[in-house]
């Protein structure tokens, strides 16, 4: 008996529907028909097939740890059945020579450029000539000179500060979520919090992955933040000093 069969079989000894359940683990009813019909597939990752059997499996009453021990050992792929990576693309053998002479080419046209330029004549200065004729001067007349005026600094419509930094908290309200951070370019998290959990953030820049908005919370330095719902329920947030989007 498969897993699926094992979860379709138990739930319908308990008389339960796949709505019931639905509206019990705030797991999608789409999601609950692919682990009874064994269409792993249609999830988003194996992350959240493991999440998704241990939340239904201990709900309905069954091991866990058998079901999530068997997709383990029947699903996911292993080591020798992985295909091996593509090589990298190999150069032919003239391209080494070929990459020198460009570069022979290149230097050698701004050699040339810097010689012609070096050797450019300029162009003879001529010099004023020195007029016979004597000139009186004229006399110079006093100009009373007004101090120039200091100038007053005003704070009103100064900018106010950005901060250079974003502090993000995220909370899980629902049964289960999965989260990716990525602080500054550098990612820090990347798994399952389930219902209560909590974690923070801080960092220039501030990149969320959340897997299920309906179950997660986000405040943004103390604030609230809407997550929109999205066909999938994965969001991703970009939150940076001032500026999020």
């Amino acid at each position: 008996m498969t897993i699926g069969q094992k979860l379709s079989e138990k739930r319908r000894e308990l008389g339960k529907t796949i709505k019931e359940i639905e509206l019990v683990l705030k797991i999608r009813s789409s999601y609950l028909e692919a682990l009874e019909n064994d269409d792993f597939d249609k999830l988003p990752s194996p992350i959240y097939v493991r999440a998704f059997l241990a939340d239904y499996a201990s709900y309905l009453g069954l091991d866990k740890d058998k079901i999530l021990a068997e997709f383990d050992a029947f699903y996911l792929p292993k080591p020798e059945e992985e295909k091996l990576k593509p090589s990298k693309l190999a150069l032919p053998e003239w391209s080494g020579a070929f990459l020198a002479l460009l570069f022979l080419a290149g230097l050698f046209s701004w050699g040339l450029y810097y010689l012609l330029s070096y050797t450019k004549t300029e162009a003879p200065i001529q010099k004023p000539q020195i007029k016979d004729k004597t000139t009186t001067p004229n006399p110079v007349q006093s100009v009373e000179t007004t101090p120039p005026l200091e100038k007053t600094t005003s704070t009103e419509n100064l900018a106010p500060v950005i901060p250079k930094k974003v502090t993000v908290e995220v909370r899980i309200t629902g049964p289960v979520s999965w989260i990716r951070t990525i602080i500054d370019g550098e990612k820090v998290f990347e798994g399952i919090m389930r219902k209560g959990d909590k974690n923070k953030w801080e960092g220039e820049e501030v990149r969320l992955r959340i897997g299920n908005a309906s179950s997660t919370e986000v405040k943004v330095n103390g604030k609230i933040v809407k997550l929109e719902r999205t066909a999938s329920g994965v969001v991703e947030k970009v939150f940076r000093g001032g500026n999020n989007e």
